[in-house]
């Protein structure tokens, strides 16, 4: 089940913590009905919620009865999480040969948005083709010959490419261009999960797309993260 988890933390001794939540800011001297009461645990996960909105939490610490009041915090209700690093995990491509390939990648803040990367986006893979690394991705070249990633010489999948964004971004439209040269767009992504990971390290599933075919030749395909 989908909540927000708040956690908070007390310096001393105490009897209970109340939640507060409000859709506007909170004016402490009309607090809105607490949503829970007389925890003992010092986090609290809030499922009563709407994907999208946002809301705003005060916590409240009881103590042979006095109380105070933490500071108000805002939290939006959004299942994407800011990730600083992006992974293109592939499981299949579309049947030409053992290989992955493709010339471009985009990751955009917003639907149709400016892509973020730059040439000198950091990039990543999990084996490369002789002057082929994924580097060239970021590149912003589409010649779909010597600017392309393509993984190794006798390196079975799943093949992935991961790109460093130096910052946390939450990245909603992925969009990948196939090599404009016929018939190595058979090379593209069929099966693969967009990824994302805090420390280069840990990959979390974002997003899974499965049967994706009729690439056409330089031809940019849109994923969306939503």
């Amino acid at each position: 089940m989908a909540g927000i988890r708040l956690e908070f933390a007390q310096f001393g001794d105490f009897d209970s913590f109340d939640i507060f939540r409000s859709n506007t800011p909170i004016n402490i001297s009309s607090l809105p009905n607490a949503i829970a009461t007389g925890l003992t645990t010092m986090y609290y996960i809030d499922t009563a919620i709407i994907e999208g909105a946002t809301y705003y939490y005060m916590v409240r610490v009881n103590r042979d009865g006095a109380n105070l009041l933490s500071e108000q915090i805002k939290v939006k209700a959004s299942p994407f999480l800011p990730f600083r690093y992006m992974r293109v995990y592939i499981t299949a491509n579309n049947g030409l040969d053992s290989y992955s390939e493709f010339q471009q990648i985009e990751f955009a803040l917003q639907s149709g948005g400016v892509d973020i990367t730059t040439a000198s986006t950091p990039s990543y893979q999990s084996s490369y083709y002789p002057d082929r690394p994924a580097s060239n991705l970021v590149s912003n070249a589409f010649d779909g010959a010597n600017y392309i990633w393509t993984s190794a010489i006798g390196v079975s999948g799943p093949h992935w490419v991961a790109f460093d964004l130096l910052s946390p971004q939450d990245v909603v439209e992925v969009r990948i261009y196939p090599t404009n040269l016929h018939p190595w767009q058979g090379r593209a992504p069929k099966d693969f999960i967009i990824q994302g990971s805090e420390d280069n390290l840990t990959w979390v599933d974002i997003k899974g797309f499965y049967g994706v075919s009729g690439w056409v030749p330089g031809i940019g395909k849109v994923f969306s993260l939503k």
